[in-house]
């Protein structure tokens, strides 16, 4: 590695480890190469994700962030009403801003 992707590669560190996670990654090829990244959250798989996506635009976990597939957030959603003794009734999952159907 050169010194510009060193650097980089020890900001992507440096911020990982403010978040509480971890940059796995060994190497800084280039913008266009995704890094490996994992929070602190054992229960959240590592993830990767452009270094501008995590260092200037500040996103981090994207399980944490609640980002996930449409089937997979209606499973949650499903999952966690069970898990009360109730019941999702909605079909579909949009975001997790938009309203779903309880019982």
């Amino acid at each position: 590695m050169n010194e510009k992707q060193e650097k980089r590669l020890n900001i992507a560190k440096e911020y990982a480890t403010s978040k509480g996670g971890t940059c796995l990654s060994e190497e800084y090829v280039n913008s266009k190469t995704k890094l490996t990244w994992k929070c602190c959250n054992p229960n959240h798989e590592k993830w990767e994700a452009l270094f501008d996506n995590i260092i200037n635009k500040k996103s981090w976990c994207p399980n944490c962030a609640g980002k996930f597939s449409k089937e997979e957030g209606l499973s949650r959603a499903k999952y966690y009403a069970e898990s009360k003794g109730g019941k999702c009734l909605s079909e579909s999952y949009k975001n997790a801003f938009s309203k779903l159907l309880w019982e």
